[in-house]
């Protein structure tokens, strides 16, 4: 029979043309056990029901599994769906729960920093998983409800309504704490009563002579499967590489080219002020430097926690009757960033409050970020810079640990350079003045950036520390020379 006799049947007649090839053939118990639709269905619910359940924290496994687990019920339910409305119902159910995760892990690859859109996307996340994963195991346990009527077997459905349970339970034992325990200790028993009582459910309706004959389709398993999985890595992918960034407000750089201008960087050239920094100051900045008494540049950073990154600090006296300074915290790429995503910078100004110095901040925080791209330079302001109080008042304030119980004030920049832009850089300042005979102080500064595969993509800010490298910077004041 050509493939074009097939198409002209209706499924009725597809049914009764597989029973009358199939019965006249010598067909062994064992390769009737291993087609035999119901266990290879029921078998692939089961086991995705169970990869859901555990997800290993290394190499991302804990994504991976449920999300196979998702696609082997969503087939297993397929297969069962011309069986009862139950069955149909169940395929719904999982399809949908298995597009979420799709959605739900892209949209994890990307940077949501508006706090009320991240609270946007995951409240009504979590209610529809467990609506829908409830949804599916409610309709697998309806729907052998009704087939066992159909095949008039006794009703044993007490373990798919303990698996319902398990479900209902898992957000529950969430809640207080006792998730991995359960996990570890009770779940496997659980699961493997529930198997064994499971088995015996097929058993019966297999004994009782009631088939199933799974619709026919033209699109196969296997396309389902390799479509989901392919938009699932394919979305993270390009979610994790181009849209991790900041928001910025870059514009191109414009060289402030006027006699009052040019003569404070000349000024400031000759006292030793870096020359590849000077066009990098703000208008503001640089008016704050006129006349400057003195200008001390720190020590390069040669050996940085990157060969291609270093962080410089200069100090401008603005004054002399009170030692007022301008202090000027550099950072520059040397070469490309390997990837380009959020950066931050976290400064100890010098007038933080400590038991050796008495500085006092003058004025407001300034800097910005600076890159190159096309051959032209672009600038912007911060995405955020801020001060932040870190001592009694923040103590879980995960970027700097409190050692003692004074208060610590810190300044945090947040940042993105232009993808496949060069030579991004930017500086952070502040204005300080002594009012004590004491001069000595250290400032420490942090950096941080992310450098390949980020996943679940987090602002810089919440794992600081761990990508962060410390530097440490001595300043004399009036005894620098």
């Amino acid at each position: 029979m050509s493939e074009r006799d097939f198409d002209r049947f209706s499924d009725e007649e597809f049914e009764r043309f597989l029973q009358d090839e199939v019965s006249g053939m010598n067909v062994t118990e064992k390769t009737v056990k291993s087609v035999n639709p119901w266990k290879k269905s029921t078998d692939m619910i089961f086991a995705g029901l169970i990869l859901q359940l555990f997800g290993i924290g290394i190499f991302y496994l804990n994504y991976i599994l449920p999300l196979v687990g998702s696609l082997l019920v969503t087939i297993g339910f397929r297969m069962l769906s011309n069986e009862n409305k139950w069955f149909k119902s169940g395929f719904v159910a999982s399809l949908l729960r298995t597009t979420a995760q799709v959605a739900c892990l892209i949209l994890e690859s990307a940077l949501i920093s508006n706090q009320s859109l991240q609270t946007f996307f995951s409240l009504p996340w979590t209610l529809i998983n467990a609506v829908l994963i409830l949804a599916t195991v409610g309709c697998l346990w309806g729907g052998f409800r009704c087939v066992q009527k159909k095949a008039g077997v006794p009703i044993r459905t007490k373990s798919l309504g303990a698996l319902f349970f398990i479900y209902l339970l898992m957000p529950i034992l969430s809640l207080i704490n006792i998730y991995f325990a359960f996990l570890l200790i009770l779940l496997p028993a659980v699961f493997i009563i529930i198997l064994v009582c499971f088995r015996r459910i097929i058993k019966d309706i297999s004994a009782s002579g009631y088939s199933i004959y799974p619709k026919a389709v033209k699109f196969p398993n296997w396309a389902i499967v390799t479509i989901f999985m392919t938009v699932a890595v394919v979305g993270v992918l390009i979610g994790n590489f181009f849209f991790t960034s900041y928001p910025m407000a870059y514009q191109p750089v414009e060289v402030y080219q006027d006699e009052e201008s040019v003569s404070i960087k000349k000024q400031l050239v000759q006292m030793n002020f870096p020359e590849q920094f000077i066009d990098d100051l703000t208008e503001k900045d640089l008016e704050e430097c006129t006349n400057p008494v003195r200008v001390v540049v720190s020590e390069r950073e040669e050996d940085g926690w990157l060969e291609e990154f270093y962080m410089q600090y200069v100090f401008v006296q603005t004054e002399a009757e009170k030692e007022t300074w301008k202090i000027f915290c550099f950072y520059n790429w040397t070469k490309s960033p390997k990837t380009y995503r959020t950066d931050c910078i976290y400064i100890e100004p010098i007038y933080n409050k400590n038991n050796q110095v008495n500085w006092e901040k003058v004025g407001d925080i300034s800097g910005r970020v600076l890159c190159e791209k096309g051959g032209k330079t672009y600038a912007s302001t911060y995405h955020s810079l801020k001060e932040t109080v870190i001592g009694q008042e923040e103590e879980q304030n995960p970027i700097y640990p409190v050692l003692d119980s004074s208060v610590r004030k810190s300044i945090l920049g947040q940042m993105s350079f232009l993808m496949g832009s060069e030579n991004c850089r930017g500086y952070v300042a502040y204005k300080v003045q002594l009012n004590s005979d004491l001069d000595l102080t250290k400032m420490h500064i942090l950096y941080g950036h992310f450098n390949g595969f980020v996943f679940p993509y987090e602002d810089i800010v919440g794992n600081f520390l761990k990508y962060a490298e410390h530097h440490e910077v001595t300043f004399y004041g009036s005894k620098s020379s």
